[in-house]
């Protein structure tokens, strides 16, 4: 097992599982290198844009075997749709709705 983050995070599995650093944004070679290792699966947490995956994708099956993400639209997939927040058209509340 290797977990690839930012490095902001602390590695709670210590010494044993490998940890590897780098910003997809900022290093994508970083990340390019890493991909060429070749993996049995990536399970994605962090990407916010299609360009965050773009990347992984592009690495192709051969270089990972399975590509798994995880969204926020996952998550709320398992909640009641009763329960979500919507605004005065009844429409669910977005980004754009928070005021500022």
């Amino acid at each position: 097992v290797t977990i690839c983050n930012r490095g902001h995070t602390r590695n709670p599995f210590g010494n044993t599982v490998r940890h590897l650093i780098c910003d997809r944004c900022a290093s994508p070679d970083v990340l390019a290198r890493y991909l060429e290792e070749g993996w049995d699966a990536v399970v994605d947490f962090v990407a916010f844009e299609p360009s965050d995956a773009t990347p992984i994708l592009k690495a192709g099956p051969t270089l990972i075997r399975r590509y798994i993400l995880i969204s926020t639209d996952s998550v709320y997939m398992a909640c009641d749709p009763a329960s979500f927040r919507r605004g005065p058209t009844g429409k669910l509340l977005e980004s754009s709705d928070a005021e500022r």
